[in-house]
């Protein structure tokens, strides 16, 4: 562990740019979404699917748009994850193209919804349903969806199956930590949480074996993105619940 702190607290010496996130606000947004997401995924990555095709309803053909925004909004907070509510209003919700899944004749609490017409937003599964994922993400592509944005773990591997490439990265900021972030443990060479993974053979055993490297260099990931890093120190990083945010399109 001393090892592990010694690593990072000299990574915090090294000039961090940023390259989207620019005001908190900004952070806490995609933390905020990515971990209700995950909420959301990761349970339909285990549970069997549904087989057969689920109903959506949307405000778009609403008798009352702003009552739907209304349900959309409180559908969304009932996420257990009490540190990362939306960060969008009712009024912010009313201007995008907003899906609720319905079961029989009940609305579940949950959807999705695409802002600015291609941006994929608030994914959420608050209901008693499993097994909707690939469903909703599907359907969010339908509709016009093409991009979104996470931190890197477990959402890089489910977007990536779902065709969605990675076009953009912003390294971890000290200045920009997310609210009620619990820094969870990453490994930054599993395909299946990291971007970095096959960036990591390049150096032999991986990212993990080098020792002795006190210099940034350009690393290729996922998509072709290059990186400005220093690979060990990038593995410190996630090690200690920090990772970089990924921008990806279809």
């Amino acid at each position: 562990m001393k090892e592990i702190l010694n690593e990072w607290n000299r990574f915090l010496k090294e000039d961090q740019s940023s390259g989207f996130i620019e005001t908190q606000q900004q952070a806490d947004m995609i933390a905020s979404e990515t971990r209700i997401a995950e909420d959301a995924l990761l349970d339909s990555s285990i549970a069997e699917q549904q087989t057969t095709s689920i109903q959506f309803v949307s405000n778009i053909n609403s008798e009352n748009p702003q009552e739907f925004a209304k349900k959309f909004y409180q559908s969304y907070n009932l996420s257990t994850k009490k540190g990362f509510l939306t960060p969008y209003s009712v009024e912010d919700f009313f201007k995008m193209k907003l899906f609720l899944i319905k079961n029989g004749e009940n609305v579940e609490n949950a959807g999705f919804a695409i802002k600015d017409g291609d941006d994929i937003v608030s994914v959420h599964n608050n209901s008693k349903m499993r097994g909707i994922g690939n469903q909703m993400i599907e359907e969010a592509k339908k509709q016009g969806g093409n991009k979104l944005d996470h931190f890197d773990g477990f959402l890089s591997g489910y977007y990536r199956k779902h065709g969605f490439k990675v076009v953009g990265l912003d390294q971890w900021s000290e200045n920009y930590i997310p609210a009620d972030w619990d820094f969870p443990s990453s490994n930054i060479e599993d395909s299946n949480s990291s971007v970095y993974a096959n960036a990591s053979t390049q150096y032999g055993d991986g990212f993990d074996k080098i020792t002795n490297l006190d210099k940034s260099l350009q690393i290729q990931i996922e998509g072709g993105v290059e990186v400005t890093a220093n690979p060990a120190d990038k593995t410190s990083q996630y090690r200690s619940g920090r990772p970089d945010v990924i921008y990806r399109k279809l």
